[in-house]
Parts: C-alpha cells; structure tokens; sequence
C-alpha cells in the first residue's frame, strides 16, 4: 500500500471540513463531484481500507472511494453556510423563545432607494411602503443588484430599461420604520 501524501490528506481535510461540493479526481483521470461526509486515513492498521465517503452531487447516493485511487480533492462548488455564524443560528433560537413567550417585538424596515440622480424614494409594493423584519431588509440590501433594476416615480420596481419613466437606482439601503 502506498503512503498518502501530506497534500492530500491536507485536501482531504480541506473537504470535509468544507460545506460545499467537492471535485474528486481518480488517478485514472476519472473524477466525481459531491459533497465528502467521511474519511478514514489515519488507521494505520488498516491503510488497505481507507476511504472517502461522499454523496454524489445530482443523485445524492453515497459512494465510497479507496483512497488509493484518489490523485486529489478540489474544492469547486459554493460553500453553502458561508456567513452562516453560530451567532446568527443563536439570534434565530433567541428570537423563538422570545416569540414563545410572547416578548418579541418584531422590528420593521423601508427599504430606501438613491436614485442615479440623486433622488431618494421608498420602495413600494401594490401602492404601500412595502415593510421587512430586521433580517430580510439586512439580507435584502446585501443581495441587492441595482443593475437589474429600475425604481418607478410610485416607488415600485420594475426591470431595468423596461419603462421610459423609471429611474436608475444607485443605491438601497435599510431604514427603520
């Protein structure tokens, strides 16, 4: 049995610690993409037996992989808790148990929209300043692409370049209501 290289069990790790797909390529020239769940390669009694475990990617079926016919381990899909913290999963369970028991206060936020000449309005929907809780304003604004968009005198949205009337927006920002 061949010894593992100190880079591979390096991308090994790297993997499993990662929470996206991988790239598995064999030293066939094969690969697999998926997501590994499992490895075993510090049993020195058992170096035949180790292995990567990894569920297929499209099929979701586990498959399991000697690791002597892995050449290497890549990480290529989108780390899928990224900017997901134990404080944000923390902040959820406390706003339960403060709905639970009835002491939640729910905060609202308009979203506000700069214009590319400068003008502010807030963004509408169905002719109300359209409202959002705390988190989905926040995530709102960080995921906003203005290029995609163009904001009516009324305030509402409409796709960008699809009405002579609309305004380019530069900008959007959160604010409380």
């Amino acid at each position: 049995m061949t010894e593992i290289s100190d880079e591979l069990k390096k991308q090994i790790e790297s993997a499993f610690h990662y929470r996206g797909h991988v790239t598995v390529t064999f030293t066939d020239g094969q690969s697999v993409d998926g997501y590994l769940y499992n490895r075993e390669y510090a049993n020195p009694k058992t170096p035949e037996d180790h292995f990567i475990d990894v569920f297929l990617k499209g099929s979701g079926n586990p498959a399991r992989y000697k690791i002597s016919t892995v050449q290497s381990v890549a990480l290529t899909g989108a780390d899928e808790a990224a900017g997901k913290s134990y404080q944000d999963w923390m902040k959820k369970q406390d706003k339960k148990a403060k709905i639970l028991e009835g002491s939640y206060e729910e905060k609202k936020y308009k979203i506000l929209v700069t214009t590319a000449d400068g003008q502010t309005l807030f963004w509408h929907k169905q002719g109300k300043i359209h409202l959002l809780d705390e988190d989905l304003a926040a995530t709102w604004v960080e995921k906003f692409k203005p290029h995609l968009f163009d904001i009516l005198p009324n305030g509402e949205m409409a796709g960008a370049g699809r009405n002579p009337t609309a305004f380019k927006i530069s900008k959007v920002e959160k604010v409380p209501a």
